[in-house]
């Protein structure tokens, strides 16, 4: 995954822990605390889909009595896994759709296309897991078709919630550390706030856009719409 966007303070390697280690401290959690409500704080939960299965199973294997959500995207979670998830407590799924326009999909690497991350959505739907789409709008090359195109998506992923966000550019990442390369522009205050603008959108067109997609989505339906980030700097 080489996303351009994201912070990732942690670096690329990653350390698994066992299945049974990860769920004896479930177990300890629950025995000590009576605390049954877990967040598996993994960005991407099925990319070693073995791993995440192991783990359900674990869950299952004990009969623990828990609730728990994670987040995912793309195809990462099929069939035999969502309905694993669901049978081990799994209520929630945060889904890191970013976009439903496979170009601006592409230059900001993800990893992922829109089909993909339709393919992830049903299976984890068709298990009866809650899922919530989250989209960036601002990414490189975004533009006002590609909103509008990502809004359409939003309609065929079937969910009753979404949340959209306007891209805060972080330290660190590419898209910071070289914006012209993605053709986007930084303007930068203190502290390290900043925001971002692509060649097809100015600032103020951005915030047009998140506002115009969220009254779209809700007049679509029923269909629940939140912001995450849609905020503007005191020194702007």
């Amino acid at each position: 995954m080489g996303c351009v966007f994201c912070m990732n303070p942690q670096g690329p390697k990653v350390r698994k822990r066992s299945p049974s280690l990860v769920v004896d401290e479930i177990e300890h959690v629950i025995d000590r605390y009576d605390i049954r409500g877990f967040n598996v704080h993994d960005n991407l939960f099925g990319l070693d889909r073995h791993h995440s299965a192991a783990i359900c199973d674990e869950i299952i294997r004990r009969n623990l009595d828990v609730q728990w959500e994670c987040w995912t995207a793309g195809s990462l979670v099929d069939k035999e896994l969502a309905e694993k998830m669901k049978a081990s407590g799994c209520v929630r799924i945060g889904f890191g759709a970013e976009s439903g326009d496979d170009e601006v999909l592409s230059k900001a690497r993800p990893g992922f296309r829109a089909a993909q991350h339709l393919e992830g959505i049903h299976n984890l739907r068709m298990a009866g897991i809650p899922v919530v789409p989250f989209f960036i709008f601002g990414l490189p090359g975004e533009t006002q078709a590609s909103v509008r195109r990502t809004v359409e998506f939003a309609k065929q992923c079937g969910v009753d919630e979404v949340c959209l966000n306007i891209l805060r550019p972080y330290p660190g990442t590419a898209v910071w550390n070289d914006p012209e390369a993605f053709g986007a522009r930084i303007t930068r205050g203190p502290n390290f706030e900043a925001y971002i603008e692509t060649e097809h959108l100015s600032r103020a067109a951005m915030f047009e856009c998140a506002e115009w997609a969220a009254e779209e989505l809700k007049r679509s339906g029923s269909m629940k719409v939140d912001f995450l980030r849609l905020d503007r700097y005191a020194w702007e």
